[in-house]
């Protein structure tokens, strides 16, 4: 197992056709920062899922801690990952242009990303647990971080405004709809207390956070009432 880091980085950078510069970006740890201590469990079967990018694609990837594949690093703002809004980080890199390289070394991987043509085909796989994205309402772009990591410094760090009041979970002033991307499930949650969702109940796609104001969210409060008021109503008839 390798430790520390590798002296590997490569940035590729040729001219197309046309005149411009196309350039692909990435560096070689032993492992991601996001996944110190995380290992991928032989019988986990990752979520595939295909994208086509252009280069740059704006990708930093790492060395998974076995030797054999890519998973990525980093999601660089300069690239047409971060614009496609696909991506993770610690997804698995799988395929270039159909070809399995999920169990190449570090350099053969990026050789193939070298060799792919401008518009690139890539498939990633992702397994669940190991990293969630957030959306906040009026934000387009996905924040990072891990499942079960708590809502409120996440807030923050995204500059997303959320009044709070006793810090505690009990005054409702920080609550907020936490929407599934993957299940459309809603859930009411406080920012001051709540907590990303992890294990079987963390998602493969990124989570809305949803002001209570919103249309969505007041849908979800509604929909919540009217079972409340058939449960009650139900009770008084037993």
């Amino acid at each position: 197992m390798h430790t520390g880091t590798c002296a590997r980085k490569m940035t590729w950078t040729c001219t197309n056709g046309i005149g411009s510069v196309v350039t692909i970006f990435a560096s070689c740890t032993s492992a991601s920062p996001h996944s110190a201590g995380t290992k991928i469990r032989l019988c986990e079967e990752p979520a595939n899922y295909d994208v086509t990018l252009q280069k740059p694609l704006g990708l930093a990837f790492v060395e998974r801690d076995d030797g054999a594949g890519l998973e990525v690093g980093e999601i660089l703002p300069a690239g047409s990952a971060a614009a496609d809004g696909k991506i993770f980080p610690l997804d698995l890199l799988l395929e270039v242009h159909g070809r399995d390289v999920s169990f190449l070394s570090f350099d053969d991987a990026m050789a193939a990303l070298i060799d792919a043509p401008e518009n690139c085909r890539l498939r990633f796989g992702r397994v669940r647990g190991r990293m969630a994205a957030l959306r906040f309402s009026d934000r387009d772009s996905l924040v990072f971080a891990r499942p079960g990591e708590a809502l409120m410094p996440i807030a923050r760090r995204a500059r997303f405004d959320v009044d709070y009041q006793c810090y505690e979970g009990s005054c409702g002033v920080c609550d907020m709809v936490l929407r599934d991307g993957e299940s459309g499930e809603y859930k009411a949650v406080r920012m001051c207390k709540s907590r990303i969702p992890k294990g079987l109940s963390s998602s493969l796609m990124p989570f809305d956070v949803l002001r209570p104001e919103s249309e969505e969210a007041q849908e979800f409060y509604a929909a919540m009432a009217a079972k409340l008021r058939a449960s009650r109503a139900k009770r008084q008839t037993l």
